[in-house]
């Protein structure tokens, strides 16, 4: 394995690490909103 190669393997990796966290992000966003909506009403 070239060094070009361990870079590109590295590349794709990551780029598979981004598309799932920003998967996982939409859905916890999603989620936090509806906690912290949830939270400050009971809080008032």
């Amino acid at each position: 394995m070239t060094i070009h190669d361990a870079s590109k393997k590295k590349r794709d990796d990551k780029k598979q690490d981004d598309d799932s966290v920003r998967k996982l992000t939409t859905g916890e966003v999603a989620l936090a909103r509806t906690v912290f909506a949830t939270g400050s009403i009971t809080r008032r």
